[in-house]
């Protein structure tokens, strides 16, 4: 069973399955510093026969990031981890729901709070702002994590020769690349507040620009350069020839289990 949410143009906002894992698992639950009556559990989306009730949350897609957590504000049962992905604006939806390949579809309306009261476009910025928020968030997190695999992979693979001292961007420093995310996603009324967030992350952007220059340049080891795009097929050919296993930047690097403790 799938469930597609799409906007006004057709594009794909949001997809349930019914086959899709949970996240987060139950082993990350179990390792939380917070009670689990706090944590919005996560759910399949129901496949057996009969009527169901399933919440879109509003939200586009999550951001990949390496580390996620709960926030200060909690709600007992509903509390989601972060950074989630953006808002949607108010507008026309339309819902599909594809079982066996048999399709139905509703239009879905959302309207803003009649309460809250914004400047024309106020909303549009936030979502535009918390887009390329969402967007840099994951580039960089990819690009991290395939430096960190491609390390750990070589470190591995290296018998003689001692770890390779790769400088590269951390977690921290990348947080700080992109705290604005959690800032301006949240609440609709919070769009007000669009001018100085686009100001904050015009000003912290910059920052992760190592990261991505990382990914895209080198990652050095012994004075070395090693080419994400080009060297890497060049490395492997000469690992397969030594009789090691390719390297496979794709591969998710090991994690430090405890690592969201030292948050």
């Amino acid at each position: 069973m799938k469930l597609e949410i799409l906007d006004a143009k057709g594009n794909l906002v949001r997809r349930f399955a019914s086959d899709d894992p949970l996240e987060p698992t139950p082993e990350q639950i179990a390792r939380e510093l917070i009670p689990s009556y706090w944590i919005a559990m996560p759910t399949h989306l129901p496949a057996e026969r009969g009527l169901h009730r399933w919440i879109w949350d509003l939200h586009y897609p999550d951001p990949v990031t390496t580390t996620r957590g709960y926030p200060f504000r909690q709600v007992p049962h509903a509390t989601p981890q972060e950074p989630q992905g953006p808002l949607a604006l108010p507008g026309s939806y339309l819902v599909r729901l594809t079982v066996d390949g048999h399709r139905a579809e509703a239009t879905l309306s959302l309207k803003p709070d009649p309460r809250v009261k914004e400047p024309e476009g106020a909303l549009e910025a936030q979502f535009q702002l918390a887009s390329s928020l969402a967007e840099l968030l994951t580039n960089t997190s990819r690009a991290l994590m395939a430096s960190e695999s491609a390390q750990a992979q070589l470190q591995a693979r290296a018998t003689k020769q001692p770890p390779c001292p790769s400088p590269r961007p951390t977690p921290t420093r990348l947080s700080d690349a992109i705290s604005p995310l959690k800032e301006i996603h949240g609440q609709v009324g919070d769009a007000v507040q669009g001018r100085p967030a686009r100001r904050r992350c015009t000003e912290r952007s910059p920052r992760s620009a190592p990261v991505m220059r990382y990914k895209r340049k080198h990652c050095r080891c012994s004075g070395r350069g090693i080419n994400f795009r080009a060297n890497v097929p060049a490395l492997n050919r000469k690992l397969r020839s030594a009789g090691l296993a390719p390297l496979r930047p794709e591969l998710p690097a090991p994690r430090d289990l405890n690592v969201a403790d030292e948050e």
